[in-house]
């Protein structure tokens, strides 16, 4: 079985997630992610932060996980990664791992779990 990292980032008391505060488990990230699947609710889909990117979702362009698929340097370039926004706005907690367990998320090298409080 092949074990991929996995970066887990919950909001803080404040709701606010940072990528470097509130991590539970940080991982060296290879320079060039090929490939990234990101999970969670209505926090990870950025409901109402920046433009709508998916509406079926309610995705946001300023949610943390397309922000950092977008501009974040440390995992190189967006254009050459595949990147699955799995997050779901009104998802539970329940619902979120029965969506991390039924996606094919096997080719990802960087798989992300964001769950508001």
């Amino acid at each position: 079985m092949l074990l991929h990292p996995l970066l887990l980032i919950f909001s803080n008391s404040l709701g606010a997630a940072s990528p470097t505060k509130n991590i539970v488990k940080r991982v060296d990230l290879p320079a060039d992610i090929s490939a990234w699947s990101a999970f969670g609710d209505s926090y990870a889909s950025g409901l109402g932060a920046g433009t709508l990117v998916t509406e079926k979702d309610s995705i946001y362009s300023g949610s943390y996980p397309q922000q950092m698929n977008n501009n974040d340097p440390r995992i190189g370039n967006a254009a050459s990664r595949k990147f699955q926004d799995l997050a779901h706005s009104g998802s539970n907690t329940g619902e979120v791992i029965a969506g991390a367990q039924s996606n094919d998320i096997s080719a990802s090298e960087l798989v992300t779990v964001q769950i508001g409080t």
